[in-house]
C-alpha cells in the first residue's frame, strides 16, 4: 500500500474483493486446521479510472481454526493486490 500510496497519491487507488473462495480446509492428526483460499481482485486508479484484475492464493496452519482462516484468507487478498498492480507497469 505504502508504494501505490507513493505513485498514485493518498486516497488516489482503490482496491475492491471481487470473489474470495475457501479451497480447501483440513485438520490434521495434531489439530492444526490447514486452511486455503483464493481471492479475485480489482485495483483501480481513481483519476484515469484504469483498473487492472489479477487472482491470488493464500495458506495457514494453525490450532485455531479462525486464526488459520484470517491468515489464510489476507494472504490470498495480499497475493492478488500484488499481482494485480504488476499490470500497472515497472514502478509498482
Amino acid at each position: 500500500t505504502r508504494t501505490l500510496n507513493d505513485v498514485f497519491g493518498f486516497d488516489g487507488w482503490c482496491l475492491e474483493i471481487k470473489e474470495t473462495r475457501r479451497e480447501s480446509c483440513e485438520k490434521d492428526s495434531k489439530g492444526r486446521y490447514m486452511v486455503s483460499y483464493t481471492s479475485h481482485v480489482r485495483v483501480t486508479h481513481r483519476i484515469s479510472g484504469a483498473f487492472k484484475e489479477d487472482c491470488g492464493a493464500g495458506d495457514s496452519i494453525d490450532k485455531s481454526l479462525g486464526t488459520a482462516v484470517s491468515h489464510a484468507l489476507k494472504a490470498s487478498v495480499t497475493d492478488a493486490m500484488k499481482r494485480a498492480v504488476r499490470h500497472f507497469g515497472d514502478k509498482l
